[in-house]
């Protein structure tokens, strides 16, 4: 079953975004989609690539395009046609008005840990009416362990099917994690100064779990067959960091998160600003959204900027 039906790269010629696009081919392979490379260049530095090599706008567009046909040729033949968005406009901008035209509901960033413009990301991963895919520069070739942060809601579930089936592409193993602070750390934190019914304890609240998330994983995993699976219960007052520390402490290269639950996980792991595991980013992260997110590309229509076809090697056709 096809997941994605249009994925999108951003290109910046850095590492990351070869390792971006690595992930992408894999996954458009995998489901027989459609890739689009968008390089973007943002107005103040092509108003300088102008002025400085005295270059015409036709002049500029072929100037990213034969940057672009340096790039891909240090890549092993992908062996997968690709379409190629050329702008100029500031990045954000650029991404996000790209996912609507082109209709992507998957779009495919690199990130360099500390060194990224974290501001960018965060807007994209908000606004982008699509699955943000945030693949870090030392990310191997396939992703063998992923840490699925689930909380019960609707988004959750569907993070879940997506982890199942980047596990059938990619062989990962997934660790589905459920974070909670039990009901007496929620009142003591809340310093609620009424009286309260008596509340369960820690371990009344882990059983009820266990059962709660048997019922809730086994029929969203089950129909993706032999992936290896198993659930995990973190009871932590600090809800982030607990998450983070598991991945760290498990070996896991891969984050698949939500952006609206029940927990408001996306809160938890980023932070309102595009912090903590994104600022940070020691892994990668593919953060899913609702579907009435997705919904927002449909209807949308953008003036056509210059757009390249390719082979199926991946060279640019003039």
């Amino acid at each position: 079953m096809r997941r994605w039906h249009n994925i999108l790269v951003g290109i910046d010629f850095s590492p990351a975004s070869k390792a971006a696009l690595k992930a992408a081919l894999r996954l458009a392979a995998f489901d027989k989609a459609p890739i689009t490379l968008v390089h973007i260049v943002e107005p103040e530095l092509a108003d300088e690539m102008r002025r400085v090599n005295g270059f015409d706008h036709p002049q500029l567009l072929r100037h990213m395009e034969d940057s672009l046909y340096r790039f891909l040729g240090k890549l092993q033949n992908p062996g997968q046609a690709m379409e190629v968005h050329l702008e100029v406009n500031h990045p954000f901008t650029g991404l996000v008005s790209a996912c609507r035209y082109r209709g992507a509901d998957l779009l495919v960033l690199g990130t360099r840990g500390v060194q990224h413009r974290a501001d960018q990301v965060g807007a994209c991963i908000r606004h982008a009416p699509a699955d943000v895919f945030l693949v870090r520069e030392d990310a191997g070739e396939r992703f063998k362990r992923a840490l699925v942060c689930v909380d019960f809601s609707a988004t959750s579930a569907r993070a879940l099917k997506v982890a199942g089936h980047l596990a059938q592409c990619d062989r990962t193993e997934l660790d589905c994690v459920f974070a909670f602070r039990p009901p007496v750390q929620i009142a003591v934190a809340m310093e609620y100064p009424g009286s309260i019914p008596d509340l369960p304890d820690s371990r009344a609240c882990l059983n009820a779990w266990r059962k709660d998330l048997g019922e809730f994983f086994a029929p969203i995993l089950e129909p993706f067959g032999a992936i290896t699976w198993r659930t995990e219960l973190c009871n932590d007052p600090h809800i982030r960091k607990s998450l983070i520390t598991y991945a760290e402490n498990n070996d896991v290269d891969l984050v698949v998160m939500g952006t609206h639950g029940k927990t408001n996980l996306v809160d938890f792991l980023i932070g309102t600003n595009a912090e903590s595991m994104l600022k940070h980013a020691f892994c990668s992260i593919l953060v899913v959204k609702p579907p009435e997110a997705l919904a927002a590309n449909h209807g949308f229509h953008l003036p056509r900027h210059h757009i390249l076809r390719s082979n199926q090697a991946g060279r640019l056709l003039p």
